[in-house]
């Protein structure tokens, strides 16, 4: 049978339309176009509450922020310096860790540049013999934090007393406890826990306090800020949820003069005298060892080799001083609305489509939806990519099964009356017939 021609017409084409018609209507019934889109949704929200799509926000996360940074990068910021125990320092200094009579030398150093605040990211647990001559110095500089945190088996490991009594009331604490996501990467941080401070929220507070002193004591203003006006109201609300990193940029190396790249100092160079040290002023220094193969930290930009766990408080700090922690702005309940819309929509969409057609929508909309979650982070909001896209996916692929399997019934069906060719013909233009 020939069926090059005009299909459109001829009493054959008509006689087989009716039967194409009362075919596919039973078809259609029994398995309507919606029918995978509510499957696919199911599916998608079935994964999301089992983290199932976790590794793939993860992976999220890491492309955002290297997106961003490519496009649109966010500059540390400036009032963060960072006094790194790196390669340099222990070659001059000897092997770590060190003796405390180290880190005396650097606060009788820094005393003379007059920083805003001076945090420690190192535990100091066991007695030293130079605790007394380091409890001085803190005396002396009155804005220092040191570092509290706990074993694998969950000891406290405090500030030991030799140091802690002599200079009790002149320094704070703040844990270093970090979390890590399954990969590894640190994505979140806890301002507090069980009401106490973490590092970085107890770094904060001091400079804080330390600027207002200097403002009191300088006469520039009549009366020292809230916290609250100042600073992300985390801090006056303690409570254990994760907060979110919005991690500005990659990790600079030490005594890199890019404005834009946190201000990363070697130890050596600093307790030695050997950087200008007005560039201090004013500062919130973090001290911590940066040297490869100790308190190692993956980033979204730095997963192989790793970076250290100081620049975990500084990204913390950064967040706070800018009010900029990303947030999630879709809970369950709006995540479950979107997925059903984008899978209801899509069912909707491709249903009796060309395959082109079919093509063009599961690339454009997934395009479109990476830039609407890319807009939203460059605003600091966090929305899910996997999920949605997901959704557009699998339902289109669960309408082409469906296609599939009403079109294979259909050619057994009129492989019994007329040709193959014929019946490909018709399946081909059935919506026009």
């Amino acid at each position: 049978m020939d069926v090059s021609g005009d299909v459109s017409g001829g009493p054959l084409i008509k006689t087989l339309s009716r039967r194409l018609s009362v075919l596919l209507a039973p078809l259609n019934r029994r398995c309507p176009w919606w029918l995978p889109s509510l499957v696919a949704a199911s599916v998608v929200v079935g994964l999301q509450e089992l983290d199932g799509t976790a590794f793939l926000e993860q992976r999220s996360y890491n492309l955002l922020h290297q997106m961003r940074a490519q496009l649109q990068p966010i500059a540390w910021d400036d009032r963060i310096v960072v006094i790194a125990i790196d390669e340099a320092s222990l070659a001059e200094y000897g092997r770590f860790p060190w003796g405390r009579e180290r880190y005396a030398q650097l606060l009788d150093t820094l005393w003379v540049s007059q920083p805003g605040a001076v945090a420690f990211d190192l535990l100091l647990p066991e007695a030293a013999p130079a605790d007394e001559q380091l409890a001085q110095a803190i005396i002396d500089s009155g804005n220092i934090v040191l570092a509290v945190g706990s074993d694998t088996q969950g000891t406290t490991l405090d500030v030991t007393p030799t140091l802690a009594d002599p200079a009790t009331g002149t320094f704070t604490t703040g844990f270093v406890n970090h979390w890590t996501d399954t990969d590894g990467v640190s994505r979140s941080a806890r301002l507090y826990q069980n009401q106490f401070p973490a590092l970085s929220a107890a770094t904060v507070q001091t400079y804080l306090d330390s600027l207002a002193n200097t403002q009191q004591n300088s006469q520039r203003v009549e009366q020292r800020p809230t916290v609250t006006e100042q600073i992300h109201p985390a801090l006056t609300t303690p409570q254990s949820n994760r907060h979110w990193l919005n991690w500005p940029q990659a990790i600079p190396a030490p005594n890199t003069s890019d404005p834009a790249s946190l201000t990363v100092l070697s130890f050596a160079d600093v307790a030695e005298g050997r950087i200008d040290l007005a560039l201090l002023q004013n500062k919130i220094v973090l001290v911590g060892v940066t040297a490869l193969g100790i308190d190692p930290l993956r980033t979204p930009f730095h997963l192989e080799p790793p970076v250290s766990g100081v620049y975990l408080h500084a990204a913390v700090i950064d967040n706070l001083l800018n009010d900029r922690f990303l947030t999630r702005p879709l809970n369950d309940g709006l995540l479950l609305l979107l997925v059903l819309g984008l899978s209801v929509v899509t069912g909707y969409s491709l249903h009796s489509r060309s395959a082109k057609w079919q093509i063009i929508y599961c690339a454009g909309v997934p395009l479109a939806w990476l830039g609407i979650v890319y807009g939203a982070f460059t605003l600091s909001g966090w929305l899910p990519l996997a999920a949605p896209i997901g959704a557009v996916w699998l339902t289109a692929v669960g309408l082409q099964l469906q296609q599939q399997q009403d079109k294979q019934q259909l050619m057994n069906l009129f492989a019994m009356s007329v040709a193959p060719q014929t019946a490909q013909v018709i399946w081909q233009r059935k919506q026009e017939i």
